[in-house]
């Protein structure tokens, strides 16, 4: 501070100016004497208490290593579990994706979803639609009878011809027709299985992993907060 009398620069404390011997304002002098005094007693509380802080500050840090421990434990033995039971779904499910026809129609569990449609399978199916296609060609026949229609070389000639195919057909020609129909039906129905299997397999794997690693995740996670909370009430509980 400076001298009310000579104005010199003097300590902050002083009673007395060292240079001219003049009395200080005591009022001035008490409150900065307070005011480092009180600085003073503040750092010597913040020392006394600084190991205290520090420890506070230490267990702080290992309560929240510990916590994290806690959880990647946890998320283990989820990840685990989520694992074991994707590995059983698969050896599980692994049957039902076996191709027609090896397992019969039926025996998997997502051939509910198959629509047949009009598949020639058996010799009935076939006799139906050879009935089907003898029906259409005579409503042909029917509607173009007496028509006359320029043939390949240019001639005039009738057009029932060129509608005449199942009509005309021996027996062995029609046994012959309706075994590879049914080759054919059959080849395209075991294709149409295979395929329902295989994407039906596909899309509930997909499903069931999500599901289930979020399901776990949940279960773990949540249990062991409801186990803390559970601890925290009954240890701060009123007794």
């Amino acid at each position: 501070m400076f001298c009310k009398k000579c104005g010199k620069v003097i300590a902050a404390d002083s009673m007395f100016c060292k240079y001219c011997g003049a009395k200080q304002d005591l009022d001035i002098v008490e409150e900065k004497l307070q005011k480092k005094n009180d600085i003073k007693v503040k750092e010597d509380v913040l020392d006394m208490h600084k190991p205290e802080m520090e420890k506070e500050v230490q267990k702080n840090k290992s309560a929240f290593a510990d916590e994290m421990v806690a959880i990647s434990k946890l998320l283990f033995v989820a990840l685990l579990l989520w694992g074991l039971y994707m590995a059983g779904y698969v050896v599980y499910r692994s049957n039902d994706t076996k191709r027609s026809p090896e397992l019969p129609f039926g025996a998997s569990c997502y051939d509910p979803e198959l629509i047949t449609g009009n598949y020639v399978l058996n010799e009935d199916d076939a006799e139906s639609k050879f009935k089907e296609l003898i029906a259409i060609e005579k409503k042909n026949l029917e509607r173009h009878k007496g028509e006359i229609i320029l043939d390949e070389n240019g001639n005039k000639v009738s057009a029932e011809p060129y509608f005449r195919h199942y009509t005309i057909m021996t027996e062995q020609e029609k046994e012959q027709w309706k075994k590879q129909e049914i080759e054919k039906g059959q080849a395209e129905w075991n294709s149409m299985i295979n395929s329902y299997r295989l994407d039906g397999y596909e899309n509930e794997l997909k499903k069931n992993s999500w599901y289930s690693i979020l399901i776990i995740l949940c279960v773990f996670l949540t249990g062991r907060y409801v186990y803390k909370s559970v601890n925290w009430v009954n240890k701060n509980k009123t007794k």
